[in-house]
């Protein structure tokens, strides 16, 4: 009984310990995804190419959309609503041609998308 126990417990915790991994995997591909979007986003505005800039934008901003929900669901949500009002920023911005506040909105936002598998990543200060 008690063997039979501990092999279930056993299972469970290797089954727990491959979705993180998974899920981290995930996390970090999709956030890569993003921040490649991004830059490309900021290359386009360095270069003053503003239609350009909003094309891979909207590129960006429906990739998020579908992100959204998702990363919604393994992580903190105050962090996602940050991440969609600079979404929303940046489209006000570039909309305007305001060059250095969508620089600046753009890098806020670099580093939002960067934190969030950092942050969800297992170890042991994040299991304690």
């Amino acid at each position: 009984m008690m063997v039979r126990k501990l092999l279930i417990l056993s299972v469970i915790a290797v089954v727990f310990l491959l979705g993180s991994f998974w899920i981290q995997e995930a996390l970090e591909n999709s956030s890569q995804e993003l921040l490649n979007q991004l830059a490309t986003v900021m290359e386009f505005t360095s270069a003053k190419d503003w239609s350009q800039a909003e094309q891979a934008f909207r590129h960006l901003f429906e990739n998020w959309s579908t992100l959204q929900e998702w990363w919604a669901l393994i992580t903190d949500h105050e962090e996602i609503d940050e991440i969609s009002h600079s979404m929303y920023k940046i489209s006000a911005y570039l909309a305007n041609q305001d060059l250095s506040s969508v620089q600046a909105e753009l890098s806020a936002l670099t580093y939002l998308i960067g934190h969030i598998p950092q942050k969800e990543r297992l170890t042991l200060t994040t299991l304690f």
